[in-house]
């Protein structure tokens, strides 16, 4: 037990003490207040995409003056790329503060979000990672999740379906409230207050990166939307930081009642409270309809569907600037991306890759012993019971 606090305060040591978020420079009392751990390589980079835009100029799609980047949050980390190390960092540092040992989160399957907590806690001193999951349509970047998961020694509750899988998720929130226990349990995508803080920091890393003439404010931001933490911090930290941009985010998941904006606003606000708290100085920032606009039309029916645009979009970026993508989430941006072009024209556009990138070479060799080295619950995705999806592109 003492090898196992005494391990985790020395990465703690050695992470907290690299160079600190954008947030905390603005902010310095959010840094003493806050329960953090740094896990992200920031800030992450920014590019043209030159070769896009000629590409869509050379086929009359591309109107002069606009201009397309891209921040390549695809290297948050060395070990687990894409948005989820960003909302990591609060949540995962509050569980080394509280002492506790055991980590507890939820998705779909395929979960990036799931995969990167199993990896990130593992790589921190954790003991052990749960991860509990309802059924989705087959990905390569599924399989590959269940391999590294499985690799970082995480344990896996399959559930019927999101009602189990909700049912089973409260049963471990609250055991993680009570007094003493040594298990922390993170919602979906980390989507609460503390873990959308994550990406108010990324706002702020933009604003640095504008300011240091890395690229001009952009004029629209291109984000999906799935548990709504990434869009949520990112509105508030641009009204936070004083950067006029206009968000366009494309929704994922179901939403059948369009609550989405609803759901921003509600995170939006419990998010702005718990800043306050931490600095009574950073400022009550309100949100309007016109600050995001959700797409609604590269949601094909199914949570990880991918349409034939998309498909033909990530095969395009791919093309012309290297650029990989998944159908699931960032491909979905790209996708919007080129279907607002004609909306677009003369704008600086910014297209926000939240790609959970990272494919160790050793966790492929893993895939011809599958049968013995996963769970039950994963042999479907692997047997062809449930096939993969013929659009999809891999990883």
């Amino acid at each position: 037990m003492k090898l196992f606090r005494y391990g985790l305060l020395f990465t703690v040591f050695i992470l907290r003490f690299c160079n600190a978020a954008s947030l905390f420079r603005a902010f310095p009392k959010i840094k003493d207040t806050m329960p953090h751990l740094q896990l992200c390589n920031l800030p992450t980079p920014i590019k043209r995409l030159t070769q896009l835009e000629q590409h869509l100029a050379q086929y009359g799609k591309l109107q002069a003056g606009t201009e397309f980047f891209v921040k390549n949050d695809n290297k948050t980390t060395d070990s687990f790329g894409g948005n989820k190390p960003r909302k990591l960092e609060g949540p995962l540092g509050e569980a080394h503060a509280k002492g506790c040992e055991h980590i507890i989160t939820e998705g779909s399957t395929g979960s990036n979000f799931g995969c990167a907590t199993a990896v990130l806690a593992k790589n921190l001193g954790f003991k052990s990672c749960t991860l509990i999951y309802s059924p989705q349509i087959n990905t390569k970047y599924l399989q590959r999740n269940a391999l590294w998961a499985t690799q970082a020694e995480a344990q896996f509750l399959f559930c019927k379906d999101r009602a189990e899988r909700k049912e089973r998720c409260d049963a471990a929130a609250a055991e993680a409230q009570k007094p003493g226990s040594k298990t922390y349990f993170i919602p979906s995508g980390a989507s609460n207050p503390l873990g959308t803080i994550g990406f108010v920091n990324a706002a702020f890393e933009l604003k640095e990166q504008i300011d240091a003439g890395i690229l001009p404010s952009p004029d629209e931001i291109i984000i999906t939307f799935g548990s709504a933490g990434s869009v949520t911090g990112l509105l508030l930290g641009l009204k936070a930081a004083g950067l006029p941009c206009h968000v366009i985010t494309t929704c994922a998941v179901n939403d059948p009642d369009k609550t989405a904006f609803q759901d921003i606003a509600n995170l939006y606000r419990s998010t702005n409270d718990l800043l306050q708290t931490y600095d009574p100085s950073f400022p009550c920032c309100e949100l309007t309809p016109a600050d995001v606009t959700v797409d609604w039309d590269h949601y094909h029916g199914e949570y990880a569907k991918i349409g034939q645009g998309d498909a033909e979009a990530i095969a395009l970026l791919n093309e012309t600037e290297g650029i990989k993508t998944d159908g699931t989430y960032a491909g979905k941006a790209v996708s919007t991306l080129i279907d607002y072009v004609p909306k677009l024209a003369g704008k600086k556009v910014l297209l926000w890759n939240t790609f959970c990138s990272g494919d160790p070479a050793h966790i492929e060799t893993l895939r011809s012993d599958y049968q013995t080295l996963l769970a039950p619950g994963w042999l479907p995705y692997f047997d062809g019971t449930i096939p993969l999806q013929p659009l999809d592109q891999g990883v």
